[in-house]
């Protein structure tokens, strides 16, 4: 005699066919990004160059972590803005040397035109704007006719602040002027550029904040 289950009519159907909503599904990848970028443009004459990325150096990085986690020693020298203008305490100069590429310890110019850290410009200006998808800080510096010449090969940002990395809370002191970034033929970033005395020579330095 064939045997009969009684119990099967009575089995329970898999809880996800019940509820679907329970099955796990696959989510996607979500990422937030915050990215801060340097381009530099050269305008010498009627000659004017694409943009050029920069290389961060360690000073520079440091001083982007204080921000976040120091306090400030006095409201009138904490950030590079309010000494921009002065040329004394921000700025950005020249040099010759195409052969040295950038390291996170550099904090000068490997040659630099003129008296090191460098002939420093005549005129600086700074401005800031929005992008699609963040913001920017733009440096200018430019150099009358006939204040600098030569090749150029490598570029330095130098601004004002704190590059000593300080315990979270700790009360910022010792301000100093620092390299905070650097551009350079060694590092494939540009060609030399040779300066046409006969005109102004400016720089463009772009920092972007960007996400994505």
């Amino acid at each position: 005699m064939e045997k009969i289950n009684l119990f099967k009519k009575f089995e329970i159907p898999s809880l996800n066919k019940i509820i679907p909503s329970l099955k796990p599904k696959k989510m996607d990848k979500v990422i937030d990004e915050i990215k801060i970028r340097g381009h530099v443009q050269f305008i010498n004459g009627e000659k004017k160059t694409k943009w050029f990325r920069n290389h961060f150096v360690n000073n520079g990085l440091m001083q982007l972590a204080n921000y976040f986690s120091a306090n400030i020693l006095s409201a009138t020298d904490d950030v590079p803005a309010r000494n921009w203008s002065s040329i004394q305490n921000g700025y950005i100069v020249l040099g010759t040397n195409t052969t040295a590429p950038t390291t996170v310890s550099m904090s000068q110019l490997v040659s630099p035109i003129g008296t090191a850290p460098g002939t420093k410009p005549n005129t600086q200006t700074g401005t800031t704007g929005t992008l699609s998808n963040g913001y920017y800080v733009l440096y200018q510096a430019t150099w009358n006719a006939n204040t600098v010449s030569g090749t150029v090969g490598e570029v330095g940002l130098f601004l004002r602040g704190y590059p000593t990395l300080y315990a979270f809370g700790q009360t910022q002191s010792g301000i100093t002027t620092y390299m905070f970034s650097r551009l350079s033929v060694a590092d494939g970033d540009f060609q030399p550029q040779t300066i046409n005395t006969s005109y102004p020579f400016t720089v463009n330095w772009q920092l972007s904040f960007t996400f994505s």
